[in-house]
């Protein structure tokens, strides 16, 4: 006979206020960069470790080079508490638009020779930086790399691409002929003009196409988002194969977001929109979590205002929900969690300016949802888009949040579970219960017609027995 495991009607009657309006960006490293230079490209690996390019701001749109020009590499393994600072010696004369990381001490680096006949080539490092060397000596290289596993790396400037399948030892080159005579991948920060999910590279170019590399390279496509071929593709961001959101910049100004659901290969623009002010942004989605996203304004826009304004989505920019902005300018952003990840100054005035503006998104998990009968994109930060799982709301939920549990039956493992799987508590979290799930006030809830159970009965074949224990 099962020996039986006690439901717990939760009966939480405290309410708990949460304020939505903690400090989300905590400015980071001034000083760590001579004036002067600016961060080109962001790679965040985990929320301990992230990797950084700098290159002398004037030196990326005014040729030629400078030979003794020296692109500088940050790298944080302690989540930001500090930074090192590694000059390129290797590359002396060329500069950079991206580097992407594999672990806190492999990374891959982009460099670009403007035709000074240098030659653009990818290095990569396994000593954490300190030491760099050459992979490939191709066009190929001289813009953005995404690793897509540690053997399978895709570079690609324009209609010039290249991949391996080895680490790096030996490439397959292409050339891709479908590219128009005139038609480019626009660049503001390596990190955020190009996004990669598994075996898929997408970026965008300026006659509003999307370029999708499938099959770590082997395959590559053109897609038409249908805004004409005057809108430059400024960004790009994808949570899986599937769904992702891109930003458009036309000449007479207008700024346009813009989203999919099938890889790419069609376009829609999403019912928000960014403001008409002409202002233009870096995209970066939040790994793990469908449909939510940040964007923050780019080098350009927040250069112009020195001020970085930046919104957050839930569901895939159907609403835009504004952040405080602060004083300032930007050019890359990459999360690796909604709680962790990085904003990159554009410019370094003085030593007075953060190098870094760290991201601490638990605000937003200042509440959390839970439904196990919801259909939305599983966020957890509305009843529509509720966790079905209360050990996913558990494990996103930081101190102090509260997690609203609707009506249902919720156990801590699946069928055939362990059965020692239990809802740990481990954080200063506030669980209520009794919803029906979609309230807007704790008051509102009613215990007595909405149950919210709490099961040990994993397989739901658990006997009632008056608690009687065999052997206990």
């Amino acid at each position: 006979m099962k020996n039986k495991h006690l439901q717990l009607v939760l009966l939480f009657f405290c309410l708990y206020g949460i304020s939505l309006n903690a400090q989300k960006w905590t400015p980071q490293a001034a000083g760590l960069l001579p004036a002067g230079y600016a961060i080109y490209g962001l790679s965040v690996v985990d929320e301990n470790t992230a990797w950084a390019v700098a290159d002398v701001d004037t030196v990326t749109y005014a040729p030629p080079i400078p030979s003794d020009h020296l692109i500088k590499v940050l790298k944080t393994t302690d989540g930001g508490q500090s930074w090192s600072v590694y000059d390129v010696e290797e590359s002396m004369g060329r500069l950079s638009w991206d580097v992407q990381g594999l672990d806190g001490n492999t990374a891959w680096l982009t460099t670009q020779d403007y035709g000074s006949g240098l030659g653009r080539v990818l290095f990569k490092t396994e000593d954490g930086g300190e030491t760099w060397e050459q992979k490939l000596f191709h066009r190929a290289g001289g813009v953005f790399v995404r690793l897509l596993s540690e053997q399978h790396i895709y570079c690609q400037n324009n209609r010039f691409v290249a991949w391996s399948e080895d680490g790096g030892n030996n490439w397959v080159y292409d050339t891709l002929a479908a590219y128009a005579p005139d038609e480019f991948n626009v660049l503001t920060s390596g990190s955020n003009m190009a996004a990669a999910v598994g075996d898929t590279v997408w970026v965008g170019t300026n006659k509003g196409r999307v370029c999708r590399a499938t099959n770590y390279g082997q395959h590559i496509e053109l897609f038409d988002t249908g805004q004409g071929t005057d809108a430059e593709i400024y960004c790009i961001a994808f949570t899986d194969h599937l769904n992702g959101l891109l930003q458009t910049w036309k000449p007479d100004g207008s700024v346009q977001l813009l989203r999919t659901a099938d890889g790419g290969a069609t376009w829609q623009l999403t019912t928000a929109q960014p403001p008409a002010n002409g202002e233009t942004y870096n995209i970066s989605a939040v790994p793990g979590l469908r449909g939510v996203f940040l964007l923050v304004n780019d080098g350009y826009s927040s250069f112009m205002s020195n001020t970085v304004n930046s919104f957050y989505t839930t569901d895939f920019g159907e609403s835009l929900i504004p952040m405080p902005s602060f004083a300032g300018t930007s050019n890359c952003i990459q999360l690796s969690s909604l709680r962790a990840g990085w904003a990159t100054t554009a410019l370094v005035a003085d030593a007075t300016t953060p190098t870094f503006y760290q991201w601490d998104g638990s605000d937003l998990y200042g509440r959390l949802f839970v439904n196990a009968s919801a259909t939305g994109a599983k966020t957890g930060l509305n009843w529509a888009n509720a966790f079905t799982d209360l050990q996913d709301a558990l494990t996103a939920a930081s101190e102090g949040s509260e997690i609203w549990v609707a009506a249902g039956t919720y156990t801590p493992a699946g069928p055939g579970g362990s059965a020692d799987a239990t809802f740990l508590l481990e954080k200063n979290i506030q669980l209520l219960g009794g919803f029906a799930g979609n309230e807007t006030d704790a008051a509102a809830r009613d215990p007595e017609a909405n149950p919210t159970i709490l099961s040990g009965d994993l397989n739901g074949d658990d006997v009632v027995d008056d608690f009687a224990v065999n052997r206990g």
